[in-house]
């Protein structure tokens, strides 16, 4: 089930007949009765810079030095 066809049983709405975000919100908040709370997204799996995994940087000459060093 989509989450349209949800929203539109769960509140007896058509979204056809709504503009825009403001008038869902609106009617979900008559139906509930309160206000919707608005929260900023938290960090997902992609950041802002659109990098999947983080970047690092790395010192190469140090990593080799310390790997030579190890004791097999």
């Amino acid at each position: 089930m989509s989450n349209s066809i949800f929203l539109e049983r769960k509140y007896g709405v058509k979204l056809e007949e709504l503009e825009s975000i403001e008038e869902i919100m609106r009617v979900i908040e008559e139906k509930c009765g309160k206000k919707l709370p608005l929260t900023r997204k938290k960090r997902g799996l992609v950041d802002r810079h659109g990098n999947v995994f983080p970047i690092t940087s790395h010192d190469i000459n140090k990593m080799l030095d310390r790997r030579l060093r190890m004791k097999w």
